[in-house]
Protein backbone atom coordinates (compact mmCIF):
# COMPACT_ATOMS: atom_id res chain seq x y z
CA UNK A 1 0.00 0.00 0.00
CA UNK A 2 1.04 3.64 -0.54
CA UNK A 3 1.77 6.30 2.07
CA UNK A 4 -1.62 8.00 1.62
CA UNK A 5 -3.37 4.78 2.63
CA UNK A 6 -1.13 4.45 5.69
CA UNK A 7 -1.87 8.07 6.58
CA UNK A 8 -5.61 7.30 6.74
CA UNK A 9 -5.19 4.04 8.69
CA UNK A 10 -2.84 5.41 11.37
CA UNK A 11 -3.92 9.04 11.69
CA UNK A 12 -0.31 10.08 11.13
CA UNK A 13 0.69 12.70 8.59
CA UNK A 14 3.10 11.81 5.77
CA UNK A 15 5.62 14.09 7.45
CA UNK A 16 5.34 12.07 10.69
CA UNK A 17 5.66 8.74 8.88
CA UNK A 18 8.81 9.88 7.06
CA UNK A 19 10.15 11.28 10.33
CA UNK A 20 9.88 7.86 11.99
CA UNK A 21 11.50 6.23 8.98
CA UNK A 22 14.40 8.69 9.12
CA UNK A 23 14.84 7.93 12.82
CA UNK A 24 15.15 4.21 12.11
CA UNK A 25 11.86 3.18 13.75
CA UNK A 26 10.59 1.82 10.47
CA UNK A 27 12.24 0.20 7.44
CA UNK A 28 10.15 0.56 4.30
CA UNK A 29 10.92 -1.21 1.06
CA UNK A 30 10.76 0.75 -2.20
CA UNK A 31 9.38 -0.04 -5.63
CA UNK A 32 12.35 -0.98 -7.83
CA UNK A 33 10.91 0.88 -10.82
CA UNK A 34 9.88 4.25 -9.39
CA UNK A 35 11.43 4.16 -5.87
CA UNK A 36 8.05 4.87 -4.21
CA UNK A 37 7.65 3.64 -0.64
CA UNK A 38 5.58 0.46 -0.33
CA UNK A 39 3.99 -0.34 3.06
CA UNK A 40 2.55 -3.61 4.38
CA UNK A 41 0.28 -4.53 7.31
CA UNK A 42 3.25 -4.99 9.63
CA UNK A 43 4.41 -1.44 8.89
CA UNK A 44 0.93 -0.10 9.66
CA UNK A 45 0.77 -1.95 13.01
CA UNK A 46 4.22 -0.70 13.95
CA UNK A 47 3.21 2.89 13.17
CA UNK A 48 0.09 2.49 15.31
CA UNK A 49 2.20 1.23 18.19
CA UNK A 50 4.65 4.10 17.72
CA UNK A 51 1.84 6.62 17.85
CA UNK A 52 0.40 5.09 21.01
CA UNK A 53 3.81 5.06 22.68
CA UNK A 54 4.33 8.70 21.72
CA UNK A 55 0.99 9.44 23.37
CA UNK A 56 2.45 7.92 26.54
CA UNK A 57 5.45 10.26 26.30
CA UNK A 58 8.06 7.71 25.27
CA UNK A 59 11.08 9.30 23.55
CA UNK A 60 12.16 8.36 20.04
CA UNK A 61 15.18 6.48 21.41
CA UNK A 62 12.99 4.53 23.88
CA UNK A 63 10.49 3.63 21.16
CA UNK A 64 13.30 2.52 18.86
CA UNK A 65 14.38 -0.09 21.39
CA UNK A 66 10.82 -1.27 22.07
CA UNK A 67 9.64 -1.66 18.47
CA UNK A 68 12.78 -3.55 17.42
CA UNK A 69 12.45 -5.98 20.33
CA UNK A 70 10.13 -8.88 19.42
CA UNK A 71 9.65 -9.79 23.10
CA UNK A 72 6.46 -8.24 24.54
CA UNK A 73 7.89 -8.46 28.06
CA UNK A 74 10.15 -5.46 27.39
CA UNK A 75 7.16 -3.45 26.16
CA UNK A 76 5.03 -4.46 29.15
CA UNK A 77 7.82 -3.58 31.58
CA UNK A 78 8.32 -0.15 29.95
CA UNK A 79 4.59 0.55 30.05
CA UNK A 80 4.42 -0.46 33.73
CA UNK A 81 7.18 1.97 34.62
CA UNK A 82 5.47 4.70 32.60
CA UNK A 83 2.10 4.00 34.30
CA UNK A 84 3.72 4.33 37.72
CA UNK A 85 5.33 7.62 36.70
CA UNK A 86 1.95 8.97 35.55
CA UNK A 87 0.29 7.87 38.80
CA UNK A 88 2.78 9.93 40.77
CA UNK A 89 1.92 13.10 38.89
CA UNK A 90 -0.97 15.53 38.88
CA UNK A 91 -4.56 14.75 37.90
CA UNK A 92 -3.90 15.40 34.20
CA UNK A 93 -1.95 12.15 34.06
CA UNK A 94 -4.11 9.94 36.25
CA UNK A 95 -6.33 8.93 33.34
CA UNK A 96 -3.30 8.20 31.21
CA UNK A 97 -1.93 5.90 33.91
CA UNK A 98 -5.16 3.85 33.79
CA UNK A 99 -5.05 3.76 29.99
CA UNK A 100 -1.46 2.59 30.13
CA UNK A 101 -2.35 -0.29 32.49
CA UNK A 102 -5.27 -1.25 30.25
CA UNK A 103 -2.89 -1.51 27.29
CA UNK A 104 -0.65 -3.81 29.33
CA UNK A 105 -3.60 -6.16 29.98
CA UNK A 106 -4.58 -6.21 26.31
CA UNK A 107 -1.04 -6.96 25.18
CA UNK A 108 -0.85 -9.77 27.74
CA UNK A 109 -4.06 -11.21 26.26
CA UNK A 110 -2.51 -10.97 22.75
CA UNK A 111 -5.18 -8.49 21.69
CA UNK A 112 -2.77 -5.68 20.96
CA UNK A 113 -4.03 -4.95 17.40
CA UNK A 114 -7.62 -4.10 18.39
CA UNK A 115 -6.66 -1.93 21.31
CA UNK A 116 -4.18 -0.03 19.18
CA UNK A 117 -7.03 0.89 16.82
CA UNK A 118 -9.05 2.12 19.82
CA UNK A 119 -6.14 4.26 20.95
CA UNK A 120 -5.59 5.71 17.47
CA UNK A 121 -9.21 6.96 17.54
CA UNK A 122 -8.79 8.29 21.08
CA UNK A 123 -5.54 10.15 20.50
CA UNK A 124 -7.18 12.36 17.92
CA UNK A 125 -5.58 14.96 15.69
CA UNK A 126 -2.24 14.75 13.97
CA UNK A 127 -1.18 18.13 15.32
CA UNK A 128 -0.36 16.81 18.79
CA UNK A 129 1.82 14.12 17.24
CA UNK A 130 3.77 16.59 15.12
CA UNK A 131 4.21 18.92 18.08
CA UNK A 132 5.82 16.02 19.97
CA UNK A 133 8.16 15.39 17.05
CA UNK A 134 9.14 19.04 16.97
CA UNK A 135 9.67 18.91 20.72
CA UNK A 136 11.91 15.85 20.26
CA UNK A 137 13.96 17.66 17.63
CA UNK A 138 14.20 20.74 19.86
CA UNK A 139 15.52 18.58 22.71
CA UNK A 140 18.15 17.07 20.43
CA UNK A 141 19.25 20.50 19.22
CA UNK A 142 19.49 21.85 22.77
CA UNK A 143 21.50 18.84 23.94
CA UNK A 144 24.44 18.24 21.57
CA UNK A 145 25.77 14.70 21.62
CA UNK A 146 29.31 13.74 22.56
CA UNK A 147 29.99 12.81 18.91
CA UNK A 148 28.94 16.25 17.63
CA UNK A 149 30.95 17.93 20.40
CA UNK A 150 34.06 15.89 19.54
CA UNK A 151 33.66 16.68 15.84
CA UNK A 152 33.49 20.41 16.53
CA UNK A 153 36.50 20.03 18.82
CA UNK A 154 38.51 18.52 15.96
CA UNK A 155 37.42 21.28 13.58
CA UNK A 156 37.96 24.19 15.97
CA UNK A 157 41.33 22.88 17.19
CA UNK A 158 42.93 23.59 13.80
CA UNK A 159 44.11 27.17 14.47
CA UNK A 160 45.15 26.28 18.04
CA UNK A 161 47.24 23.25 17.02
CA UNK A 162 48.80 25.21 14.13
CA UNK A 163 49.85 27.90 16.59
CA UNK A 164 51.38 25.35 18.99
CA UNK A 165 53.26 23.43 16.27
CA UNK A 166 54.28 26.22 13.88
CA UNK A 167 53.95 29.38 15.94
CA UNK A 168 51.64 32.36 15.58
CA UNK A 169 52.59 34.49 12.57
CA UNK A 170 49.82 37.09 12.21
CA UNK A 171 47.14 39.08 14.04
CA UNK A 172 44.53 37.16 12.08
CA UNK A 173 45.92 33.89 13.47
CA UNK A 174 45.69 35.30 17.01
CA UNK A 175 42.05 36.27 16.35
CA UNK A 176 41.27 32.78 14.97
CA UNK A 177 42.81 31.15 18.05
CA UNK A 178 40.77 33.40 20.36
CA UNK A 179 37.50 32.73 18.50
CA UNK A 180 38.19 28.96 18.29
CA UNK A 181 38.99 28.79 22.01
CA UNK A 182 35.79 30.65 22.92
CA UNK A 183 33.64 28.43 20.68
CA UNK A 184 35.30 25.29 22.08
CA UNK A 185 34.58 26.39 25.64
CA UNK A 186 30.95 27.18 24.71
CA UNK A 187 30.49 23.82 22.93
CA UNK A 188 31.76 21.80 25.90
CA UNK A 189 29.87 23.91 28.42
CA UNK A 190 26.62 23.27 26.48
CA UNK A 191 27.31 19.54 26.34
CA UNK A 192 28.21 19.24 30.05
CA UNK A 193 25.16 21.29 31.07
CA UNK A 194 22.89 19.11 28.93
CA UNK A 195 24.38 15.91 30.33
CA UNK A 196 24.02 17.05 33.94
CA UNK A 197 20.35 17.97 33.40
CA UNK A 198 19.21 14.91 31.46
CA UNK A 199 21.81 12.25 32.10
CA UNK A 200 19.84 9.21 30.89
CA UNK A 201 18.63 10.97 27.75
CA UNK A 202 22.18 12.12 27.02
CA UNK A 203 23.59 8.62 27.51
CA UNK A 204 21.29 7.39 24.75
CA UNK A 205 22.37 10.16 22.42
CA UNK A 206 26.05 9.54 23.17
CA UNK A 207 25.90 5.88 22.18
CA UNK A 208 28.60 5.24 19.57
CA UNK A 209 29.88 8.84 19.72
CA UNK A 210 33.54 7.81 19.93
CA UNK A 211 33.16 6.36 16.45
CA UNK A 212 33.68 9.92 15.23
CA UNK A 213 37.43 9.33 15.66
CA UNK A 214 37.20 6.20 13.50
CA UNK A 215 35.24 8.16 10.87
CA UNK A 216 37.83 10.96 10.80
CA UNK A 217 40.87 8.65 10.75
CA UNK A 218 39.45 6.38 8.02
CA UNK A 219 38.35 9.38 5.92
CA UNK A 220 41.79 11.02 6.18
CA UNK A 221 43.56 7.75 5.32
CA UNK A 222 41.38 7.24 2.24
CA UNK A 223 41.78 10.86 1.09
CA UNK A 224 45.58 10.69 1.50
CA UNK A 225 45.67 7.43 -0.48
CA UNK A 226 43.58 9.06 -3.21
CA UNK A 227 45.86 12.13 -3.22
CA UNK A 228 48.88 9.92 -3.93
CA UNK A 229 46.97 7.93 -6.53
CA UNK A 230 45.66 11.07 -8.28
CA UNK A 231 49.19 12.47 -8.67
CA UNK A 232 50.27 9.16 -10.25
CA UNK A 233 47.27 9.33 -12.60
CA UNK A 234 48.16 12.89 -13.58
CA UNK A 235 51.72 11.81 -14.36
CA UNK A 236 50.37 8.98 -16.53
CA UNK A 237 47.92 11.34 -18.25
CA UNK A 238 50.69 13.87 -19.01
CA UNK A 239 53.00 11.13 -20.28
CA UNK A 240 50.30 10.13 -22.78
CA UNK A 241 49.44 13.68 -23.90
CA UNK A 242 52.86 15.39 -23.72
CA UNK A 243 55.27 12.47 -23.71
CA UNK A 244 58.54 12.36 -21.81
CA UNK A 245 59.21 16.05 -22.42
CA UNK A 246 57.38 17.15 -19.27
CA UNK A 247 59.72 18.46 -16.51
CA UNK A 248 57.19 19.37 -13.83
CA UNK A 249 53.54 20.33 -13.39
CA UNK A 250 51.37 22.11 -10.85
CA UNK A 251 47.64 21.97 -10.17
CA UNK A 252 45.41 25.01 -10.18
CA UNK A 253 44.48 25.80 -6.56
CA UNK A 254 40.73 26.06 -7.27
CA UNK A 255 40.80 22.78 -9.21
CA UNK A 256 42.43 21.05 -6.25
CA UNK A 257 39.77 22.37 -3.88
CA UNK A 258 36.96 21.25 -6.22
CA UNK A 259 38.52 17.82 -6.72
CA UNK A 260 39.02 17.03 -3.04
CA UNK A 261 35.65 18.52 -2.08
CA UNK A 262 33.96 16.09 -4.47
CA UNK A 263 36.18 13.26 -3.28
CA UNK A 264 35.47 14.06 0.37
CA UNK A 265 31.72 13.91 -0.30
CA UNK A 266 32.13 10.55 -2.04
CA UNK A 267 34.21 9.19 0.87
CA UNK A 268 32.85 10.72 4.08
CA UNK A 269 29.10 10.14 3.61
CA UNK A 270 29.40 6.36 3.01
CA UNK A 271 31.64 6.11 6.10
CA UNK A 272 29.01 7.99 8.13
CA UNK A 273 26.34 5.62 6.79
CA UNK A 274 28.38 2.61 7.95
CA UNK A 275 28.91 4.23 11.37
CA UNK A 276 25.15 4.83 11.66
CA UNK A 277 24.37 1.21 10.77
CA UNK A 278 26.89 -0.09 13.33
CA UNK A 279 26.03 2.25 16.21
CA UNK A 280 22.46 3.47 15.59
CA UNK A 281 23.64 6.97 16.58
CA UNK A 282 21.55 9.60 14.77
CA UNK A 283 24.58 11.91 14.56
CA UNK A 284 25.69 9.72 11.66
CA UNK A 285 22.28 9.55 9.97
CA UNK A 286 23.34 12.28 7.54
CA UNK A 287 25.37 9.63 5.70
CA UNK A 288 22.37 7.30 5.42
CA UNK A 289 20.09 10.15 4.28
CA UNK A 290 22.64 11.27 1.69
CA UNK A 291 23.04 7.76 0.23
CA UNK A 292 19.26 7.34 0.19
CA UNK A 293 18.94 10.58 -1.79
CA UNK A 294 21.72 9.49 -4.17
CA UNK A 295 20.04 6.12 -4.78
CA UNK A 296 16.85 7.95 -5.79
CA UNK A 297 18.77 10.13 -8.26
CA UNK A 298 21.58 7.84 -9.40
CA UNK A 299 21.99 9.33 -12.87
CA UNK A 300 22.13 12.94 -11.63
CA UNK A 301 24.50 12.05 -8.77
CA UNK A 302 26.83 10.10 -11.08
CA UNK A 303 26.98 12.92 -13.63
CA UNK A 304 27.53 15.56 -10.91
CA UNK A 305 30.36 13.54 -9.31
CA UNK A 306 31.99 12.95 -12.70
CA UNK A 307 31.88 16.68 -13.53
CA UNK A 308 33.35 17.64 -10.13
CA UNK A 309 36.19 15.12 -10.38
CA UNK A 310 36.86 16.00 -14.04
CA UNK A 311 37.04 19.75 -13.33
CA UNK A 312 39.35 19.10 -10.38
CA UNK A 313 41.58 16.60 -12.18
CA UNK A 314 42.14 18.51 -15.43
CA UNK A 315 43.24 21.90 -14.03
CA UNK A 316 46.97 21.35 -14.71
CA UNK A 317 49.85 23.53 -15.92
CA UNK A 318 52.82 21.50 -17.25
CA UNK A 319 56.30 22.76 -18.16
CA UNK A 320 58.51 21.25 -20.88
CA UNK A 321 61.93 22.33 -22.18
CA UNK A 322 60.44 24.97 -24.46
CA UNK A 323 56.83 25.52 -23.47
CA UNK A 324 54.02 25.66 -20.93
CA UNK A 325 51.00 23.46 -21.63
CA UNK A 326 47.71 24.53 -20.08
CA UNK A 327 44.97 21.96 -19.44
CA UNK A 328 41.43 22.89 -18.48
CA UNK A 329 37.75 21.97 -18.74
CA UNK A 330 37.43 23.34 -22.28
CA UNK A 331 40.83 22.14 -23.49
CA UNK A 332 41.53 18.68 -22.01
CA UNK A 333 44.23 17.94 -24.60
CA UNK A 334 46.12 21.09 -23.60
CA UNK A 335 47.01 24.46 -25.12
CA UNK A 336 50.73 25.01 -25.69
CA UNK A 337 52.50 28.34 -25.19
CA UNK A 338 56.14 28.78 -26.13
CA UNK A 339 58.34 30.12 -23.32
CA UNK A 340 59.33 33.11 -25.45
CA UNK A 341 55.60 34.07 -25.64
CA UNK A 342 55.42 34.66 -21.88
CA UNK A 343 54.66 38.30 -21.12
CA UNK A 344 56.05 38.62 -17.60
CA UNK A 345 56.92 36.88 -14.33
CA UNK A 346 56.02 37.80 -10.74
CA UNK A 347 57.49 35.97 -7.75
CA UNK A 348 57.69 36.24 -3.97
CA UNK A 349 55.97 35.00 -0.80
CA UNK A 350 52.43 35.41 0.44
CA UNK A 351 51.84 36.75 3.96
CA UNK A 352 51.24 33.13 5.01
CA UNK A 353 54.83 32.41 3.99
CA UNK A 354 54.01 30.39 0.85
CA UNK A 355 56.28 30.78 -2.18
CA UNK A 356 54.74 31.49 -5.58
CA UNK A 357 56.03 31.88 -9.13
CA UNK A 358 53.44 33.40 -11.45
CA UNK A 359 53.81 33.76 -15.22
CA UNK A 360 51.55 35.81 -17.48
CA UNK A 361 50.72 34.08 -20.77
CA UNK A 362 49.37 35.66 -23.97
CA UNK A 363 45.84 36.95 -23.47
CA UNK A 364 46.71 37.99 -19.90
CA UNK A 365 46.08 34.47 -18.62
CA UNK A 366 48.12 33.80 -15.50
CA UNK A 367 49.61 30.52 -14.25
CA UNK A 368 50.89 30.19 -10.70
CA UNK A 369 53.43 27.55 -9.64
CA UNK A 370 53.48 26.96 -5.89
CA UNK A 371 54.14 23.26 -5.16
CA UNK A 372 55.39 21.71 -8.45
CA UNK A 373 55.44 17.93 -8.95
CA UNK A 374 58.70 16.93 -10.70
CA UNK A 375 58.95 14.22 -13.35
CA UNK A 376 61.92 12.68 -11.49
CA UNK A 377 61.99 9.46 -13.55
CA UNK A 378 62.92 11.49 -16.65
CA UNK A 379 64.82 14.26 -14.85
CA UNK A 380 66.88 12.61 -12.09
CA UNK A 381 68.89 15.82 -11.69
CA UNK A 382 66.03 17.06 -9.53
CA UNK A 383 66.54 14.27 -7.01
CA UNK A 384 65.38 16.43 -4.10
CA UNK A 385 61.81 16.97 -5.28
CA UNK A 386 60.98 19.48 -2.52
CA UNK A 387 63.95 21.81 -3.01
CA UNK A 388 62.48 23.84 -5.93
CA UNK A 389 65.63 23.26 -8.04
CA UNK A 390 63.42 22.83 -11.13
CA UNK A 391 62.01 26.35 -10.62
CA UNK A 392 65.54 27.79 -10.36
CA UNK A 393 66.41 26.36 -13.78
CA UNK A 394 63.03 27.35 -15.22
CA UNK A 395 63.51 30.91 -14.00
CA UNK A 396 67.05 31.05 -15.41
CA UNK A 397 65.74 29.95 -18.83
CA UNK A 398 63.01 32.62 -18.82
CA UNK A 399 65.51 35.30 -17.82
CA UNK A 400 67.82 34.22 -20.68
CA UNK A 401 64.90 34.86 -23.03
CA UNK A 402 64.58 38.41 -21.68
CA UNK A 403 61.22 37.90 -19.95
CA UNK A 404 60.61 40.81 -17.51
CA UNK A 405 60.35 39.77 -13.84
CA UNK A 406 59.01 41.46 -10.72
CA UNK A 407 60.39 40.08 -7.44
CA UNK A 408 58.94 40.95 -4.04
CA UNK A 409 62.23 40.61 -2.16
CA UNK A 410 60.81 42.07 1.05
CA UNK A 411 58.26 39.25 1.31
CA UNK A 412 61.05 36.78 2.19
CA UNK A 413 60.53 37.82 5.82
CA UNK A 414 57.33 35.73 5.83
CA UNK A 415 59.12 32.54 4.68
CA UNK A 416 60.09 29.64 6.92
CA UNK A 417 61.52 26.88 4.71
CA UNK A 418 64.67 24.80 5.16
CA UNK A 419 68.08 26.20 4.14
CA UNK A 420 68.21 24.47 0.73
CA UNK A 421 64.83 25.86 -0.27
CA UNK A 422 65.65 29.34 1.02
CA UNK A 423 68.92 29.40 -0.96
CA UNK A 424 67.01 28.48 -4.13
CA UNK A 425 64.31 31.07 -3.43
CA UNK A 426 66.98 33.76 -3.06
CA UNK A 427 68.35 32.81 -6.50
CA UNK A 428 64.90 33.20 -8.02
CA UNK A 429 64.26 36.48 -6.21
CA UNK A 430 67.64 37.76 -7.46
CA UNK A 431 69.17 38.42 -4.04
Amino acid sequence: MRIKDVEKMTGLSQRSIRFYEEKGLLEVRRDEDNRYRLYNEEDVERLKLIRVLRYFDFSIDEIKELVTDSDDSALINALSIKADSFADKVDDFEGRSEQCRRLIKEITKNEETDVLDDYIEMIGSQEDEELKELDELAKQMSHPSLGATLLWTLILSGPILTGLLMGVNSKLHILLIAVSSALLALEWATYIRGRSRRREYQKGRDKGSLWIFVVVIVAIAILVAFAVGVDALRFSFLDIVIGKKMIFFDVNGLSEVIFFSGLAIAVIFPILAVAHKLTGNDDYSLGKDFLSSVSRHKAIATIALFIILYVGFIGISAVTENSIVQFGVLHPTGVEYKLKEINSVETGFTKKGDFYYEVELPGEEKVKFEVPSVNASVHPEYKNADSYEELVDFDAKLMSLGIPKTSDEGSIQYADYDKTCMDNFKKILGE
